[in-house]
């Protein structure tokens, strides 16, 4: 008998993953635009002085190394945790 109560779960589960995805990519973006200005500053450029594109293209840099960093800080803290359970 195929179960049927679970039909209703799947909406709810799906609108709860999408929900905390975009929360992810927004937080990510934010942190990602806040480099990106610190970089912009370092260099002495303001950001009126980039084009859209460029300041896209930064930003999005921003955030490629944000998740790289995230990965391996995840990946570390499994790592961390399978070794303590050794001891």
């Amino acid at each position: 008998m195929p179960a049927t109560n679970e039909q209703p779960f799947e909406p709810m589960i799906t609108q709860a993953k999408d929900k905390l995805l975009n929360k992810y990519r927004a937080r990510i973006r934010e942190g990602a635009i806040a480099n990106a200005k610190k970089q912009l500053a370092m260099r002495g450029v303001a950001p009126g002085e980039l084009g859209p594109d460029e300041l896209e293209i930064l930003v999005h840099d921003e955030e490629v190394k944000l998740r790289s960093r995230l990965k391996n800080y995840s990946l570390a803290a499994l790592i961390a945790a399978l070794a303590l359970g050794h001891f």
